[in-house]
């Protein structure tokens, strides 16, 4: 009997311990293209907190929130996920970025030692970058990504949350 109370406490041990999810956690990969076979010159991005400070994580009312800011010109749009990215209209985002004060902004993500690799503005080295994330970490970060000699392209996502995967970007507008 103490064998079996021995077993099924080190089975539950490992359970409070581990991730029951599919992954855990892994890296969100951005690989960046442009039209026509030039050259993006001094590419980067940079991301910007979005949920105010003093909302929580209720989803419904994060979603009506990024509807209201993000997507005033079309219906309300429920995002099931926010892990596959959505474009948002340039002149939306530079409105919001251009007002956009970081101490009224929730920092994203908390604190903590799992994203501390997680850069909030960097070079893109290749055509390429990523970011460490966890599978059930959903709150969404505004991307910008761009270059000296494009416009830039805005994307809405949980940048930081999902399981591994590769997003492809196409900068298709040359200035």
């Amino acid at each position: 009997m103490k064998r079996y109370f021995l077993l099924i406490s080190m089975v539950l041990a490992l359970c409070i311990s581990a991730y029951g999810q599919v992954c855990g956690g892994g890296y969100q990969t951005y690989r960046i293209f442009v039209r026509n076979g030039l050259q993006a010159e001094n590419l980067r991005y940079q991301l910007f907190t979005v949920m105010p400070l003093g909302t929580n994580d209720d989803h419904g009312a994060m979603v009506k929130y990024l509807n209201l800011t993000f997507f005033p010109y079309r219906e309300p749009v429920y995002f099931t996920s926010l892990i596959k990215p959505v474009e948002v209209r340039p002149d939306i985002a530079e409105r919001f970025i251009a007002q956009h004060k970081p101490e009224k902004f929730r920092r994203e993500p908390p604190e903590e030692a799992y994203f501390q690799r997680n850069k909030y503005a960097d070079s893109i080295k290749d055509g390429e970058f990523e970011f460490l994330s966890r599978e059930l970490y959903g709150r969404p970060l505004l991307l910008k990504i761009f270059a000296d000699n494009y416009s830039p392209i805005y994307l809405l996502g949980s940048h930081f949350g999902g399981c591994s995967k590769v997003h492809q970007v196409i900068l298709d507008e040359y200035k």
